[in-house]
């Protein structure tokens, strides 16, 4: 195991799961729940083991963690003792990002971060920040960015923990992701001087749904529809699973109806009814989500044939 890396642990709820499936999981996390008991005790563990694809072991982990099946451990030895040991579960601490964390804003921050720090030698991290859509995969980009920080600009950790702060503090503007939620209470100002810093958070994710609000039942962008479009050949298979992976990600319980309705489509047409359904109750309820639904789309037609 590399210094560094996050350890995972089965809570009691988690053991229950595995044992008496009370909690009626899917396959793949109880896939992940067994590779945890047997030894996995790392994000690139599992992924070297699951023989399920590394976008959904990924989003079912951030789920089993969001809903306390599994947590993360200090994985600092007992026997090290001192300061230093101390300093370093601290920095670990520090450098830890919350569940609730606007990702738009976390990207902003972090490639700012590395472009002030490492220049043109840190587009390669730039890059990979931009590709992350989640907390899990934000995490290990900036597990990388500690340590590449640590071995060769030790002095300007400090800066990265502020870094992390700030963006751990987004989490009052948008709690488990859900920006235009909270934006509806403008009357509700953050205490004393952090009423200023998260003013930009519902501008941001207006900014990032303008592309997804074409998509507007009647709206005439040309560019919109065709984003949501599935392509004749998909794998109706795979297209099935990932929608309702989808719906049971972005809504929790309150989608198993989309579950049902993705569940019960034999063709393309059928699903293409649902991709629109689950489209309106985005646009609707959950605007800056539309383009994780643009993503699954486009993974789905990656099945075509």
């Amino acid at each position: 195991m590399k210094s560094g890396e996050q350890v995972l642990i089965l809570t009691t709820k988690g053991a229950e799961e595995l044992r008496q499936h009370a909690f009626q999981l899917d396959a793949i996390a109880r896939n992940i729940l067994s590779l945890i008991e047997q030894g996995c005790k790392t994000t690139e563990a599992i992924l070297q083991r699951s023989m399920f694809p590394h976008n959904s072991v990924v989003d079912g982990l951030r789920r089993l963690l969001t809903n306390k099946f599994v947590a993360i451990a200090d994985d600092e030895p007992a026997s090290r003792s001192g300061g230093a040991a101390d300093s370093a579960r601290a920095a670990r601490r520090e450098l830890r990002l919350k569940l609730g964390i606007s990702p738009s804003q976390a990207r902003f921050a972090l490639s700012n971060f590395c472009m002030d720090e490492f220049g043109t030698d840190g587009q390669y991290l730039v890059d990979a920040v931009s590709l992350c859509t989640d907390v899990m995969s934000l995490q290990e980009v900036l597990n990388t960015i500690r340590a590449e920080v640590a071995e060769r600009f030790a002095a300007r950790l400090p800066a990265l923990v502020v870094c992390v702060r700030e963006i751990n503090e987004t989490d009052d503007t948008s709690p488990t992701g859900s920006h235009a939620q909270t934006a509806a209470p403008a009357g509700k100002a953050a205490p004393g001087a952090k009423a200023a810093p998260t003013k930009p958070a519902p501008a941001r994710a207006s900014q990032d749904i303008k592309p997804a609000s074409a998509q507007k039942p009647g709206a005439s962008g040309g560019q919109g529809p065709d984003r949501l479009r599935l392509e004749a050949g998909i794998s109706l298979a795979q297209a099935r699973f990932a929608l309702t992976e989808f719906c049971l990600n972005q809504f929790g319980v309150q989608g198993q109806e989309f579950v049902d309705a993705v569940n019960r489509c034999a063709d393309v047409p059928g699903l293409q009814k649902v991709v629109g359904l689950i489209r309106t109750d985005l646009f609707n309820r959950h605007r800056d989500r539309l383009p994780l639904l643009i993503a699954c789309v486009r993974e789905i037609n990656d099945t075509a044939s």
